[in-house]
């Protein structure tokens, strides 16, 4: 099992030694490390390389850190930028600054851990906040930390426990848009003894199914008919809904790595296996399957997979599955 956690900057002791420091000292078994928190309407310009004015509170050197942080990468842990958070409800932000020290600090990306201290009163805000983020974050992931009780209130979760002042918050922001999050957490700390963690996730698993942007699959087909490739697309709950312009990125890079693999069927088979045999990318792993590039053999502990009847197809750059 894999773990996430939030890293309390103020807490982290000085250090000039990056390896020494105790960001890098976390268990094996956490996968990704959130730094928090950081000001949403912090002023930072890229090159600045100070933590004054950003609300994260190491007291080691700029330089430290980020050294620690590329450390934590290379051993193949997410380090995410959490912004907000209880003490910085989001009162106003500022993009360019947030994005701006991502860089600096090479982490994989930014958290919004939005609590508004109105909570569902403010509950309109979440979508201009996510697709602004969007648009200028590049390649830097983007996650949301929703609370606890931010998807209830509505149909058959009307009356799901606990209710109060958050609950429903994250409604509108995730329909409009969730597509654009890599992926969402459940704040589920302190919620109280009637919280259900179990009703909650899936709650968000019904929300998600609902928020794909059905937009997404025309743009993709557009990319794909530019460059002369059919693009076969088997839609699952899963394939597009998460991602929008991301999703797009995606497809480019499986069509450049498609010209780039070797042509032969040991290279397919291994190319398939190493790059999308799991975690963001299994939606190709089953969508090649389903569209017949590979084929499965067998069930239970003895499926295997061959080359399917559209493979040459595919080799020859006339196919791309996702």
């Amino acid at each position: 099992m894999k773990f996430a956690a939030y890293f309390q900057t103020w807490s982290s002791k000085w250090n000039s030694y990056a390896p020494s420091l105790d960001l890098v000292d976390v268990p094996d078994e956490v996968s990704i490390i959130y730094l928090a928190f950081l000001k949403p309407n912090c002023s930072y310009e890229k090159g600045y390389c100070n933590f004054t004015g950003t609300g994260l509170e190491f007291s080691s050197d700029f330089k430290v850190v980020k050294e620690a942080i590329d450390i934590l990468r290379k051993k193949g842990k997410v380090v995410m930028l959490s912004l907000g958070g209880a003490t910085y409800p989001f009162t106003g932000y500022d993009v360019d600054s947030v994005v701006n020290l991502a860089h600096d600090l090479g982490v994989d990306g930014i958290d919004l851990d939005w609590e508004p201290s109105t909570g569902s009163a403010a509950s309109g805000e979440l979508s201009n906040i996510i697709s602004d983020f969007k648009a200028k974050m590049g390649e830097l992931k983007l996650c949301l930390t929703g609370f606890s009780v931010g998807c209830y209130g509505v149909g058959k979760f009307k009356d799901s426990q606990p209710k109060g002042m958050y609950t429903g918050m994250n409604i509108i922001g995730l329909k409009d848009k969730g597509h654009l999050l890599d992926w969402v957490n459940i704040m589920s700390y302190d919620a109280g003894p009637t919280y259900k963690p179990i009703e909650a996730i899936k709650r968000l698993s019904i929300l998600n199914r609902k928020s794909h942007n059905p937009k997404v699959e025309d743009t993709a087909k557009e990319i794909a008919n530019k460059n002369g490739i059919t693009l076969i697309s088997k839609h699952m709950n899963y394939t597009f809904n998460r991602k929008d312009d991301s999703m797009v990125r995606d497809l480019i890079n499986y069509m450049k790595d498609i010209s780039n693999i070797k042509k032969t069927k040991r290279g397919f088979l291994d190319y398939i296996g190493s790059h999308y045999s799991g975690g963001q990318y299994s939606h190709f792993w089953s969508a090649a399957n389903n569209a017949g590039i590979i084929e499965k053999v067998g069930g239970g502990n003895n499926v295997t997979y061959k080359l399917g009847s559209n493979y040459e197809n595919w080799e020859n750059n006339k196919v791309v599955a996702f």
